[in-house]
């Protein structure tokens, strides 16, 4: 039984790429700024900003590619379609 959609998707670095081809580059990631409203960055500037990061991981943090485990963390919840999540939206959704 596959794990996902899109057979060779595995990884966030995968989905990032499958998302940038498959949605032309569209919105990405959306953090909200300080006038309320919602600024998004492309899939490529997603991954620019990955590269960017993972080079910090590796040359300041010192952590071993593919031997190091690391967590992102949010507390906010973004949907763009709850038909996505209808099987597991009352656990997503739980405010606790």
């Amino acid at each position: 039984m596959p794990t996902s959609i899109f057979v060779d998707v595995h990884t966030l670095d995968d989905v990032l790429y499958e998302g940038s081809i498959v949605l032309n580059n569209g919105p990405c990631v959306g953090y909200l700024q300080s006038s309320n409203t919602i600024k998004w960055l492309s899939y490529s500037k997603a991954i620019e900003r990955s590269l960017c990061i993972g080079s910090y991981l590796w040359t300041t943090a010192r952590l071993t590619p593919m031997q190091s485990n690391v967590a992102i963390l949010s507390s906010v919840l973004a949907i763009d379609n709850v038909e996505r999540i209808k099987s597991c939206q009352n656990e997503l959704l739980r405010n606790d």
